[in-house]
Formats: C-alpha cells, sequence, structure tokens
C-alpha cells in the first residue's frame, strides 16, 4: 500500500519488519541511481531497530560495498554511517536486511551527499 508523503513525513518509501513468524530472514531493496558526478560520498540512513550493530549491507552494482550499522545514539540526520567513492553514471544500489533472531525494524530513507574534501 502507498501513501502521498506529508510535510512532516517526506519519505518515499516505508519498510519495516514486526512479525516474529515472518519466515524469510532477509529483506532487501534496490533503487536505480543516477550519479551525476564522480567523487567520494556520505551515505546516511534513517531506521530503527531494537538491536545495536550490523544492521544491513550495502551494495553497489552487486558488489558488496559496506556493512552498515545501527546505534540508536546516532543522529541520523548528520552522521556519517559510510563514505565510498561512485563514479558518474547509472548504478544499482541495493540494501540487504538480514536478522537471525526476533527484531523489530525499519527503514524510512536513504540519502548519498557529495563530500567536501
Amino acid at each position: 500500500m502507498s501513501y502521498p508523503s506529508e510535510k512532516d513525513k517526506p519519505e518515499d518509501f516505508f519498510l519495516f519488519k514486526t512479525n516474529l513468524d515472518f519466515e524469510n530472514k532477509q529483506s532487501s531493496i534496490s533503487f536505480k541511481v543516477n550519479v551525476k558526478k564522480s567523487g567520494w560520498y556520505g551515505f546516511n540512513y534513517r531506521g530503527s531497530s531494537f538491536i545495536k550493530g550490523k544492521f544491513f549491507d550495502l551494495w553497489l552494482d552487486n558488489k558488496l560495498v559496506g556493512a552498515i550499522e545501527y546505534d540508536p545514539e546516532r543522529d541520523d540526520k548528520t552522521s556519517l554511517h559510510h563514505k565510498l567513492y561512485l563514479n558518474q553514471g547509472k548504478h544499482t544500489l541495493q540494501l540487504t536486511i538480514m536478522k537471525e533472531e526476533f527484531d523489530r525494524w525499519s527503514l524510512t530513507w536513504v540519502k548519498f551527499s557529495e563530500v567536501k574534501n
């Protein structure tokens, strides 16, 4: 189900898992991204989990580029979760969330920002 964005909730997507009996331990989402300029980019996200530590793997064009951590003490809007080099052009970005133990989690946005040297 899809709902239109609101001023206080501008997210384009909302992923979550709350069911203890959910059989699939892995969830993933893919995005097509068009990088306008090659360079270093910071990756950030807004999510939540009951478990501190690894939250998801970040893939770029089927290559693992990072294991992204979750820390409830971190400010999602200002922290830098991961830094990577992106080449100009079209790419596929994938996030793979793998939780063996019970965990309610959510993910509401991801963002790349150019890092100024």
